[in-house]
């Protein structure tokens, strides 16, 4: 979502939160399908969610998980390949790579950032599929 900054900012508010206390789960295309990336802050890599999470929080502090949805082929113009369904040939390396983020929210949860990063940020699942 575009404007992710506008629906977290009153759940903050409500619950007295701040960017330190979420764990933001993306896509990201800038990062191959098949892989995860777990970061404590940084920027934005031009994902208009994440940079109006940024406008909202006045922060980059806060945990994120980044999936991977970049295909090995072209797909043509990137709003029109985000916005599509996901192509028969992705759809299976895609649930298992939300499998994998899915584990590694509960690691930063369970274990912390440190840990998370060390057992998930190596991990490339195209390797398994061929």
């Amino acid at each position: 979502m575009n404007d992710s900054g506008a629906a977290m900012l009153p759940l903050f508010q409500r619950f007295e939160a701040g960017p330190r206390e979420v764990i933001v789960l993306y896509d990201d295309i800038a990062l191959p399908l098949g892989k995860i990336r777990v970061r404590q802050k940084g920027s934005a890599g031009g994902h208009n969610g994440i940079k109006s999470l940024f406008s909202a929080f006045e922060s980059d502090e806060f945990l994120r998980i980044r999936v991977g949805i970049q295909p090995e082929r072209e797909m043509g113009d990137v709003r029109d390949f985000v916005l599509s369904r996901v192509a028969k040939a992705d759809r299976n390396l895609l649930d298992k790579t939300e499998d994998v983020a899915v584990n590694a929210v509960d690691t930063v949860i369970s274990a912390g950032i440190e840990e998370a990063m060390s057992q998930y940020n190596g991990i490339d699942l195209r390797e398994k599929e061929n």
